[in-house]
């Protein structure tokens, strides 16, 4: 919870009370005059349903006058679904989504207590779809990018702080993980001004992230593969042949792919045989990357 820029309180589910939902644990800890138009981030959905006499968080929210939640992601109790975010929106409290790459990242980690609930992983049941669509359409303005800003400002990494140590020293780049190597591509590409999306850590399709732009000829779509390999690990032809078939299945206008290493000749030159449908990004161009990104942001 979070109110003229300090932080009110941080709780997790359990902390206090076995089974205590995070928010309810959170709200009970600060003096409730405290709380008016104060913020709460929430990785999950305010409840409306509890066994009595325990009030529902979203219920409790709302007695405690705050002005505006932060979800992470729906609940996915179908008894609960997105009834946690209209009951807010009803009683006037302002109600906004983590961006979407934090909004992926906190279903992923979710993901086996969603399939408790008859998700699978990330992949909402039809019983649920529709109404989880219509939610996250009706709050998520593609042209307002406010929301979004503010909300990394508490919850996202700090890639400001994480591109200038890489700007200094780039050799920190083998120190990610593959997951954290993907990330920071596409915050890389959402600097660069395309809409970006990155897949699942498991079953993406063959394409780590999807970028979109749209420009006067129309809205352009390249498939991103992100390789974080040690320096002397090339990069090889089948991987340049695995993405083109995705891109092909998909229709995509281009296949990108992005190395913390180098391209193998082979790869190179099969490349070079798909003229303008394949790109290949090496540490160089990365580097290079990471350096613009930097100085447009003026960081």
């Amino acid at each position: 919870m979070v109110k003229d820029g300090q932080v009110l309180a941080i709780a997790h589910r359990g902390m206090s009370v076995p089974g205590g939902h995070a928010d309810y644990i959170a709200l009970n800890t600060v003096p409730n005059t405290d709380l008016v138009g104060a913020t709460l981030f929430v990785t999950l959905e305010p409840c409306t349903a509890r066994t009595p006499p325990i009030v529902p968080c979203a219920e409790l929210i709302r007695q405690r006058r705050l002005a505006r939640v932060v979800v992470g992601m729906l609940d996915p109790n179908p008894v609960i679904t997105g009834r946690g975010i209209l009951h807010l929106r009803a009683t006037g409290i302002s109600v906004e989504l983590f961006p979407h790459l934090q909004m992926r990242e906190v279903e992923e980690l979710n993901s086996a207590f969603a399939a408790q609930h008859g998700w699978n992983g990330t992949t909402v049941q039809p019983r649920a779809i529709e109404k989880a669509r219509l939610i996250y359409e009706d709050l998520l303005d593609q042209n307002d990018t406010s929301s979004d800003a503010r909300v990394v400002q508490v919850c996202a990494t700090d890639w400001a702080t994480v591109l200038r140590e890489l700007r200094a020293d780039p050799s920190r780049l083998y120190g990610l993980g593959p997951r954290k190597f993907e990330e920071l591509v596409a915050e890389l590409l959402g600097r660069f001004g395309f809409n970006v999306h990155l897949t699942p850590m498991t079953r993406d399709g063959g394409r780590d992230i999807l970028a979109r732009k749209r420009d006067t000829l129309g809205s352009q779509l390249y498939l991103v593969e992100c390789k974080r390999y040690a320096p002397q690990n090339k990069v090889g032809v089948s991987v340049v042949r695995t993405l083109f078939g995705v891109l092909e299945l998909e229709r995509a206008n281009a296949g990108v792919i992005v190395t913390t290493s180098r391209f193998s000749d082979d790869a190179v030159a099969e490349a070079k045989q798909m003229r303008h449908r394949m790109r290949l990004k090496d540490y160089d161009a990365l580097v290079a990357w990471i350096q613009k990104a930097v100085q447009k942001k003026g960081e």
